[in-house]
């Protein structure tokens, strides 16, 4: 009986390491990565129902993550829609940036819109990354997505907006069953609810999110 039985105990903590316990809103699931996962099985990652991923690509004004090219190339062989982010430098110059992370990402229409990740802080960090959108939405004539913990956003960037950001935003918080409100932006559009995901493909950790729905995050 007990070898008739492992098989189903696999596959239930399989599907509770990809789900997660804890959100309690329904949507899309999905992960971001950087080279911190190191090579990733993305054929695997797409089998254990992972609908869309972010990758690290660039930080600052120089920085490249080392597996952008690697990890870009593998997800336009599986059907999950791809995305790209930057990581915010609060003292480098946000329209600088954005030319640096376009240099070596081209959004296309079907994938996911260019995101920025803010969580360091700095005394000139909300003109920083106020100039950054600017460039984006010059160049590309897109809203990019914006990543941060609601915390660290009322506290460091919210206070300094005079209106509401129409970016879509991408809101960080774990351990709850809903994310607190981040103010003088939308409601989240994604939600990056774990730091301690397992999924089938990557070994290690790795961060889990959820969409509400693909149409608001997907460049047209």
């Amino acid at each position: 009986m007990t070898r008739h039985l492992l098989p189903i105990t696999i596959v239930v903590l399989t599907v509770l390491s990809l789900t997660g316990i804890g959100p309690a809103t329904s949507g899309t699931e999905g992960i971001d990565v950087s080279r911190w996962q190191g090579t990733v099985d993305w054929s695997r990652v797409e089998s254990a129902g992972v609908r869309f991923a972010f990758v690290k690509a660039t930080q600052g004004a120089r920085e490249v993550d080392p597996k952008l090219k690697e990890n870009w190339a593998a997800l336009a062989r599986t059907k999950i829609l791809r995305g790209a982010y930057h990581f915010l430098e609060p003292e480098v110059d946000g329209a600088k940036q954005a030319r640096h992370f376009l240099a070596h990402v081209t959004p296309a229409s079907g994938e996911l819109l260019p995101a920025v990740d803010v969580e360091k802080a700095g005394p000139r960090l909300h003109q920083v990354l106020k100039d950054y959108l600017a460039e984006m939405k010059k160049r590309t004539g897109l809203d990019a997505i914006v990543y941060a913990s609601p915390a660290f956003w009322n506290e460091h960037i919210a206070p300094h907006l005079e209106e509401d950001l129409p970016n879509p935003f991408w809101i960080a918080e774990y351990g709850v069953r809903t994310p607190k409100v981040a103010h003088r932006v939308g409601p989240w559009a994604i939600w990056q609810y774990s730091q301690e995901g397992q999924v089938p493909g990557i070994k290690g950790k790795v961060d889990r999110d959820r969409a509400r729905t693909l149409k608001t995050i997907r460049i047209p």
